[in-house]
């Protein structure tokens, strides 16, 4: 058994993004992810120096049959940026009321933004739409 192969799209205008990313499961890959990259930080190139994410807002949709965990992945455990709990089918999470207007790894530390799946089954669906912002120094060009 393997995991499947999650499809995405991302958008970026400068600082701003945008990623819409979906894993569907069927009888071949029932397998949950571990720590699957949904923002990879590797992508922002030399553009910035000490480049991290900060997560704006977060619409997500599922089967009930499964959850989730979205969190940065140097963080802490239990540091999760959203939970997807058994039996949601649907929700957003809006981070603008945060003091830093966004969701945002507390040590500066160069950041992916992952997700761990559970009680995957055959039919099971998630898709999650993302709107970010990248934070750094502009690197000298």
């Amino acid at each position: 058994m393997s995991t499947p192969t999650p499809s995405g799209h991302k958008t970026e205008l400068g600082r701003k993004g945008m990623v819409q990313w979906t894993a569907q499961w069927d009888a071949t890959n029932v397998t949950n992810f571990v720590g699957e990259k949904v923002l990879n930080i590797d992508d922002v190139g030399s553009d910035y120096t000490n480049p991290r994410y900060a997560i704006e807002h977060i619409e997500w949709a599922s089967n009930a049959t499964i959850g989730a965990s979205v969190y940065f992945d140097c963080l802490a455990e239990g540091g999760d940026v959203l939970e997807i709990v058994d039996g949601a089918t649907s929700g957003e999470i809006d981070f603008s009321s945060f003091p830093s207007g966004a969701a945002v790894d507390g040590d500066r530390l160069g950041n992916n933004l992952v997700i761990d799946t559970f009680n995957a089954a055959d039919g099971d669906k998630i898709a999650l739409t993302i709107t970010y912002r990248v934070k750094g120094t502009r690197a000298a060009q």
